[in-house]
């Protein structure tokens, strides 16, 4: 009896900036368009001449060359991702690019996490493909097993025909509580409020901001199921804190799938300058770019303000707290008539903060690398792989530390990974736990209870067991949510 036939025949691992040889002519032909597509930001920017044709890696300073790989692999890769539910709306061209890097360390993380085979047995995601991860490629393929993630509507004739039709409850119910915010905020605007209601001024003020901006106003606010929303729940911007903690939740809603991170939404004092910058609650339009472009070694993919930037209110009063008397200044308002201080500003990312002892954010929207919840309701440990610093990032392309950003990496990837090809930008609605508190569903805020479990006891003060701080307080200390007693949603 004949054994299977492999679906790579590796002689080598397989990573970014590897090309079929077969493909290789086709590629280089294109190469300054492909590489455009991708690296727009650095035929802008100073300094990547050199650089900007070459993949990013994870790794300090990590540029990687394209070069041929012998044989069909790295097709045979792609067409095994696009059939399993991992790389749906990618093309199969032979190019071991960023999206098939992404595509790779979801499967790596899904029968890490899903199936539940741990990190001891597959390894970290690190999107390296060898005898282990082809491996588990084998018994997907054995067993026609396909990904909970993927669509379930999929024409193979039409490669951008996919779809996900089937929103879990949760999802629902999260769109539904963003859909009542919207219409408070459009009611106050169109009945008006005391002229002292600090909802109105800031609703009015965004209003009348005269110049184009990323971030929308009310009546231009939407929440189709096709597009990928996240949000951000800010909590105590004006409370003078020292330190600034990552107190704050972030929940990606995408292809009907909700999945939660933790990180801050508020600059740390110590790490910003006067007049810290506050990003104005409500909708923002963002695309998938890089952080950190200043920085040719540190550089990564992030979500950017998608052209013009969004509108900030600033700490003017120097306490390191947003409150009342900052706002009330307004979105104009800049006494020193520093062009820096000036909306929109471009400059408000939605990056990683390491693991998430350190609020590393200046104004950006930062998100913690430890762990995450996933669709599943399952609290997900990526501490044993995320690393705290620049200095620890593996490379991509070669051997090395075994870290990379956690919790960070995978909410990247998977948005890039299940995008539609036609998608081009995130929807950011940013809002605060008061918001959350008045519109919430009852079987939303039993769900969120649940998984934030006793912990909100045990490490957080009486005065502050707050819904959201008590679900943070339990992601930072990585504790396992119990399977017994999850409530019906």
């Amino acid at each position: 009896m004949s054994k299977t036939k492999p679906i790579l025949q590796l002689t080598e691992v397989l990573h970014l900036g590897m090309i079929d040889e077969k493909a290789f002519e086709e590629f280089e032909s294109q190469k300054n368009a492909y590489f455009q597509k991708y690296h727009e930001l650095f035929w802008n920017t100073s300094g990547y001449k050199s650089k900007r044709m070459h993949f990013r890696g994870e790794g300090a300073d990590e540029w990687i060359k394209p070069r041929i790989t012998k044989g069909n692999n790295i097709k045979a890769l792609q067409t095994f991702l696009q059939n399993h539910g991992f790389m749906p709306g990618a093309r199969i061209d032979g190019v071991f690019g960023y999206w098939t890097l992404a595509s790779v360390r979801l499967f790596q993380e899904y029968i890490r996490t899903v199936e539940g085979l741990g990190v001891e047995e597959t390894g970290m995601p690190d999107g390296r493909v060898w005898k282990n991860t082809r491996r588990h490629m084998m018994r997907w393929r054995d067993n026609k097993l396909y990904c909970k993630w993927g669509p379930n509507v999929v024409d193979k004739d039409k490669p951008k025909a996919f779809k996900w039709t089937k929103p879990s409850k949760e999802y629902k119910m999260w769109m539904k509580l963003l859909n009542k915010s919207k219409e408070r905020c459009q009611m106050v605007l169109d009945k008006g409020a005391s002229k002292d209601d600090l909802l109105l001024f800031q609703l009015q003020d965004l209003e009348q901001y005269a110049q184009k901006t990323d971030s929308r106003k009310v009546s231009k606010w939407t929440y189709n199921p096709s597009e990928i929303h996240l949000i951000g729940i800010r909590r105590k911007q004006e409370h003078r804190a020292h330190t600034r903690g990552n107190d704050d939740l972030f929940v990606l809603l995408m292809n009907g799938m909700v999945f939660k991170f933790w990180g801050s939404t508020d600059p740390q004092p110590a790490e910003s300058k006067d007049q810290e910058p506050y990003l104005i609650e409500g909708q923002h339009k963002y695309k998938l770019a890089w952080h950190k472009v200043s920085n040719s070694k540190r550089i990564y993919k992030a979500l950017r303000p998608y052209k013009p930037g969004v509108l900030v209110y600033r700490d003017w009063g120097k306490n390191d707290a947003l409150v009342e008397p900052d706002i009330r200044k307004g979105l104009s308002h800049n006494p020193s008539a520093d062009k820096k201080l000036n909306n929109p500003n471009t400059f408000i990312n939605i990056h990683w903060t390491f693991d998430g002892r350190t609020n590393w954010s200046a104004g950006c929207q930062v998100i913690s690398g430890r762990s995450y919840i996933n669709n599943e309701g399952k609290l997900i440990d990526c501490s044993t792989f995320s690393a705290a610093s620049y200095d620890t990032l593996s490379s991509v392309s070669r051997k090395g530390v075994r870290r990379n950003r956690g919790a960070y990496t995978f909410i990247s990837d998977f948005i890039l990974a299940y995008s539609s090809t036609e998608t081009d930008h995130v929807l950011y609605t940013l809002c605060n736990d008061e918001v959350i508190s008045q519109f919430i569903d009852p079987k939303l805020q039993s769900l969120l209870a649940f998984q934030s479990l006793d912990i909100r006891d045990q490490f957080v003060a009486a005065e502050d067991r707050g819904l959201i701080a008590g679900f943070i307080s339990q992601m930072k200390k990585s504790k396992k949510v119990k399977k017994d007693g999850k409530p019906k949603v």
